[in-house]
């Protein structure tokens, strides 16, 4: 792994506030879109028998992202969700108005419960604790400071998981000693793998590519590795359905509940690996057993449904989750009496060896790295790899 790059200054961010329960942009439902009775991929991960076993019950996740938005949905209650800001005040973002589509998105997918009877939608954890913590504005490029943060303010909430649904294209000391501090912490990390098509060239994404995080990459409905999931060989630890499934948007009691089609991203396999790590702790947890990070990712990646090819896949690590078998400890067969499934439509060229990562310029899946040893203190941003689909349009108009 490349040596740390160091910023030029500290981080510059306010401490954690909360949020309010209105702070956050609502979207106006879809009227073309009707959401599955039952989402595919909870079908395919055989949820209904793993939620026999366990439904993430007193796990706390921090999903570190754009701020979730909870008031105005049945699937988000305000006994099991909350949401934190560590960002500086922006003009561009008043109250009212914050960008949160991402972050439900992803708090969503990982703990949501059903509401109503248009849907069976549920998270993977439906009865955990989901803390919502905003790092990010929105989906274009800026400071990674928010995301250091944020990190460092899950660790003194005694979180239990933290989900990082970002990818940045440079290796940052501060952000690689937070993530190691919530490792050290007992923490379990789970960070997306990044989105080929966001990275643009980048070798290596952060901070799924740091020592001890859980590095998802995503599949597909026909059950194989989707074309833009990014490779990165020896750091992809396992990958989960991330395209073609949907989750929830930020909604309002006058316009009613915002469901999201989702056409592809990382983004969204991430957390629902996050959501089979709080089942796997809750479960442990009620038989006495502590599992650490490390545990915790070397079960996940034994019990996974092994790739079709040599293991680990550089796209795929160990295989596709299954919770069933992560909550019972059975280990798959052989992969030679696994039959393999069809080939993925594309494989993109191999990854280049890992540039210099002295420049400071990054992206959280949509900036290119920038290369060159004389650029001293340029300004580091970060872009989601998310997909930008969306299922709705704004409620109300944001401020230009």
């Amino acid at each position: 792994m490349p040596p740390p790059v160091w910023a030029t200054e500290a981080p510059k961010v306010e401490p954690i506030q909360a949020m309010p329960a209105d702070a956050c942009q609502t979207w106006v439902p879809d009227a073309d879109f009707e959401p599955d009775k039952v989402p595919w991929h909870l079908t395919r991960l055989n949820m209904e028998q793993a939620w026999q076993l366990a439904t993430g019950k007193g796990i706390r996740i921090a999903v570190i992202d754009t701020g979730i938005a909870i008031a105005g949905s049945g699937h988000t209650p305000a006994s099991r969700f909350s949401a934190y800001n560590v960002l500086p005040a922006d003009d561009g973002y008043p109250v009212g108005q914050y960008d949160c589509e991402h972050g439900t998105k992803v708090a969503t997918l990982i703990g949501a419960q059903q509401s109503g009877s248009r849907t069976s939608f549920q998270g993977i954890a439906p009865d955990a604790e989901i803390i919502g913590i905003r790092a990010l504005y929105n989906l274009q490029g800026q400071s990674m400071d928010g995301s250091i943060a944020a990190v460092r303010a899950a660790i003194e909430m005694d979180v239990d998981v933290i989900n990082i649904s970002q990818a940045a294209n440079v290796n940052r000391g501060e952000y690689a000693e937070a993530i190691q501090a919530a490792l050290d912490a007992g923490i379990v990390v789970v960070a997306a793998a990044g989105n080929v098509s966001g990275m643009r060239g980048a070798p290596i994404a952060y901070p799924a590519a740091y020592p001890g995080v859980i590095a998802v990459g995503m599949t597909d409905r026909a059950d194989v590795v989707h074309p833009d999931s990014f490779a990165m060989p020896g750091y992809i630890s396992i990958a989960a359905p991330g395209a073609g499934t949907m989750a929830l948007g930020p909604s309002s009691e006058d316009f009613g509940q915002v469901y999201f089609p989702l056409d592809y991203g990382t983004s969204y396999a991430a957390p629902i690996v996050s959501g089979v790590v709080a089942l796997m702790l809750e479960q442990a947890r009620n038989e006495g057993i502590t599992l650490t990070p490390a545990e915790v990712q070397q079960r996940l990646e034994q019990s996974a449904d092994p790739p079709p090819g040599p293991s680990p896949d550089p796209r795929l690590g160990y295989g596709i989750v299954n919770p069933v078998r992560a909550l019972t400890g059975v280990v798959p067969p052989p992969v030679a009496d696994v039959p393999a499934p069809p080939s993925a439509s594309h494989t993109p060229p191999p990854v280049p060896p890992p540039a210099d990562p002295f420049p400071l310029r990054l992206a959280l899946v949509v900036a290119a790295a920038s290369v060159g040893l004389a650029a001293v203190a340029v300004a580091i941003r970060v872009a989601l790899p998310a997909a930008r689909k969306r299922g709705g349009r704004p409620a109300s108009p944001r401020p230009d």
